[in-house]
């Protein structure tokens, strides 16, 4: 195939028509808009044969329903408290004039507010500030808008405008009745009566969806139908359509991407499946921009409770089962109330260590290798040997390997072998939308092209159109980037790294999330998932969730004791295994809460001083040097080196643990296996105050915890609060009694190394700061809520750092925070309110 140079190819549909048959398509579509204003019931099959597909009206009936369930839940409201202060004020100016009576006027005497008119006031300003803010984020909050705020203001104002209010029972009050009840009625008919309808069986079938649209069929996917367009818009036609993948029946399969220019239309790339988008993909609303994001979190469930909710009583004595789950999120512009929403792909399995975990990452989408082509990271700092990411040594295998040099070889992209690798080196990184086409451009005087090259840029055009990609400039070969028809800039990789002597790996890295307490498997998913939304973390990890069983509000001390119990760490050490199994090599820890107990809880040593079941799947930390020899012997002997896991960072976001405990024994556990140690806390953390009160007093007469949450006995005795970690952020140091009693001083290894250049003189004071990051959220006042316990998966501060350290395993003194002393870092934002 040859296309002259300056040439146009459209690509859009997979049935072209010629100019001529575009006017007569036209010219039909007119006729058929001029006859027959008013259609019987005989006209739904000839509609359907005429305009649409019953495969195409289902799809457009599935992207109607997306948008009206964004439309019936609404975004997330503000703070309305100013709001009704300003309503108070309102009506205290309602009611005096209203009480001006003719009289007063004349005598020149202003009548003020009676007790009852005040009464009145008061109960009704304090219902509708509490029954809207607690209905603030629901779908009623119109509702009660309406008959709470709006509709009893104008009764008023139309009561002492009208009446006068000196009736028995004022005609006023029997209009407000009929209007709370017509408002009602009209909100069951908008929420509830209209979608079953558009959503029923009855309404899919026989052209409806057709005919109460207006849907009209253009071309092959690119239809018509009959919309409001913008807020003010009359009756004007829109146009949808899809391109991409489909299955044997006709239906979107695979990679598409659908287009709706309403103003509430979507725009929507990625994944498909027999006619429904599912993760992964992105998508934006046409009007206004608000941005969407699917991602697909995997999950290991070891307890008894259902998918969106937890049992009363935490248990978890039914086998472990493994699942996937499609998370949507808000991540830009308006958040809306009905995302995240996390939804079972598929009835969760049972779980086997053999095989469970490779099928997990199977189903995960594949992770984008593009940035790794322009750069590399290479770690000399283990004593094992020198680390390649994503790579192993082509000799033995190994991730670590003693070498005396590295060479990196630099290849240019266009020296690529395989059709595939070209049309890949052209992919964005991140869709991107605009136009309808593509244009391609042959540039007859590259130098090094060869006759076969315009198939390929025609082929690489198509597949990266069909792809997501809205428009692919191909004119320069070796340009770095190249724009689209909208200037939207597409990354290119000019030039590709080998690594001479090793081989990519075919492992990639997993991060292990486990949640917190009083949480849903489906609300755990969810915050997990918004995590991953908003940042770029499933380019370098798979994300799985373990769930283990976390109770309810009254059943705290239960779900703790659930936590540590046998079961729990059986079932966990059960994952941990399932990781080796499948040939994972690097694993990220992260947790949250109560759910600290059970990472760091797992590996704490047993009484006998030997290392726990699941701290024997993972590697020793490069510099751990207080490793028994016998230990260390009888650990080889049991389990093949090469299948350990490596432990690349420890992350504990708000950690519900027990101070003392982790001083005493908890921390070496975990720094043995893992150099890059991070504490997310906050001071003023509300649900770690209720912790330390209620496990404090508990402890305090008497309650017997697990081992792993055992205090000393002085702590026993004089404390009424027992010190959590995620609250006591500047407490973690060792006393001169513990580094003692412990060992700490012929360890280094524990020992926070201070890089800045001010020294760490508390230690003439008898302190030694624990070798961890601890990053002080205190500060912070975006996007946190007033009890100050989970901001980890919206704040952007907190979101870009967890990326980052998850990323590249760096330490906080080497990441864009502020060092403050001993081992707290903070973050440099300024507070919502400052502005410059």
């Amino acid at each position: 195939m040859h296309i002259e140079e300056g040439a146009v190819l459209v690509v859009g549909d997979s049935s072209k028509t010629t100019s001529q048959e575009q006017n007569n398509n036209e010219s039909s579509l007119r006729k058929r808009k001029t006859t027959g204003s008013h259609r019987t019931k005989s006209i739904w099959k000839s509609a359907q044969a005429e305009s649409v597909t019953p495969v195409q009206e289902q799809v457009f009936l599935t992207m109607t329903l997306r948008k009206l369930d964004r439309a019936l839940t609404g975004t997330k409201s503000r703070n309305t408290s100013y709001e009704f202060m300003a309503l108070a004020v309102m009506l205290v100016l309602i009611y005096s004039a209203g009480s001006l009576s003719q009289e007063s006027f004349n005598t020149e005497t202003f009548v003020s507010l009676s007790f009852n008119q005040v009464i009145l006031i008061g109960v009704w300003l304090f219902v509708a500030n509490l029954v809207t803010s607690v209905f603030k984020e629901s779908k009623f909050i119109e509702l009660l808008y309406w008959m709470v705020v709006y509709l009893p203001l104008l009764s008023i104002v139309a009561d002492f405008v009208f009446f006068r209010g000196d009736r028995p029972i004022p005609i006023i009050t029997i209009l407000l009745v009929v209007a709370e009840v017509t408002a009602v009625t009209l909100f069951l008919c908008i929420y509830y009566v209209y979608p079953s309808v558009i959503s029923s069986a009855w309404f899919r079938r026989n052209g409806r969806v057709s005919f109460f649209f207006g849907v009209r069929s253009v071309s092959n996917w690119t239809m018509t139908y009959k919309r409001k367009k913008g807020r003010c818009g009359f009756g004007s036609r829109q146009t949808c359509k899809y391109s991409g993948e489909t299955n044997e029946q006709g239906e979107p399969h695979g990679f598409g991407r659908w287009f709706d220019d309403a103003f509430d239309g979507e725009v929507l790339t990625g994944s498909w499946r027999n006619g429904i988008p599912v993760a992964p993909f992105v998508s934006r609303k046409y009007g206004n921009g608000d941005a969407f994001r699917a991602v697909r979190v995997a999950y290991v469930k070891a307890s008894d409770d259902v998918f969106d909710g937890a049992k009363w009583w935490p248990t978890n004595e039914l086998p472990m089962q493994i699942g996937m789950a499609s998370v949507e999120c808000s991540v830009s512009g308006s958040f809306y109330n009905e995302l995240p929403r996390a939804e079972n792909m598929f009835e969760p399995r049972p779980y086997e260590i053999t095989t469970s975990i490779q099928e997990l990452l199977s189903d995960l989408p594949h992770i984008h290798e593009q940035a790794s082509l322009q750069t590399l990271y290479i770690r000399s700092d283990d004593p094992r040997g020198v680390q390649v990411e994503n790579h192993v040594y082509a000799a033995n295998g190994r991730t670590v390997q003693e070498v005396d040099e590295i060479r990196i070889k630099v290849k240019k992209g266009r020296s690529l072998h395989s059709r595939e690798s070209i049309i890949q080196e052209f992919m964005p990184i991140s869709p991107c939308f605009g136009e309808e086409k593509i244009m391609v451009r042959h540039d007859k005087s590259t130098e090094d092209s060869d006759g076969d090259d315009d198939n390929w840029n025609v082929e690489r055009a198509v597949q990266s159109y069909q792809k997501g990609s809205s428009a692919v400039d191909v004119e320069n070969q070796n340009s770095v980037d190249s724009h689209d028809q909208a200037g939207i800039k597409t990354k290119v990789a000019n030039f590709i790294l080998e690594v001479n002597g090793w081989i990519p790996s075919n492992s990639k890295d997993v991060l292990v999330f486990v949640p917190g307490f009083n949480c849903s498997l489906k609300e755990a998913l969810e915050n997990f998932g918004q995590l991953i939304a908003m940042t770029k973390l499933d380019s370098h990890v798979h994300p799985i969730l373990y769930n283990w069983p976390c109770g309810q509000v009254l059943t705290y001390h239960s779900a703790s004791r659930a936590s540590l119990s046998d079961r729990n760490l059986e079932n966990f050490c059960k994952f941990l295994k399932g990781l080796q199994h499948a040939g994972v090599k690097n694993v990220h820890l992260m947790s949250h809460s109560m759910g600290v107990q059970t990472l760091v809880g797992s590996m704490v040593d047993k009484l006998d001083g030997s290392r726990s079941e699941c701290s024997m799947c993972f590697h020793l930390a490069a510099d751990c040097d207080d490793v028994k020899p016998d230990e260390a012997s009888s650990a080889d002997s049991k389990v093949d080196e090469e299948s350990l896991l490596l432990c690349r960072t420890i992350t504990l976001l708000n950690p519900d643990f027990p101070l003392v405990p982790f001083q005493e024994h908890a921390f070496r556990s975990i720094r043995r296996i893992c150099k890059t140690v991070t504490v997310v806390g906050d001071k003023n953390d509300g649900a770690l105050f209720f912790s330390q009160t209620v496990n404090g007093l508990a402890v305090r007469y008497g309650y017997r915890q697990p081992y792993e949450l055992l205090p000393n006995d002085g702590n026993k005795k004089s404390l009424k609060e027992l010190l959590t970690v995620g609250k006591c952020i500047d407490s973690l140091y060792f006393s001169e009694d513990v580094a003692e009693r412990r060992g700490v001083v012929g360890h280094d290894y524990l020992r926070f190394r201070e890089n800045a250049p001010i020294l760490l003189r508390e230690e003439a004071h008898g302190k030694l700061w624990m070798d961890l990051d601890v990053i002080d959220t205190t500060g912070l006042d975006t996007n946190i809520a007033d009890i100050r316990h989970s901001a980890y998966n919206l704040n952007p501060s907190l979101l870009r750092d967890l990326e980052e350290l998850v990323s590249t395993g760096k330490r906080a003194i080497d990441r864009s925070l502020l060092y403050r002393e001993g081992n707290v870092f903070s973050y440099c934002n300024a507070p919502s309110f400052v502005s410059m």
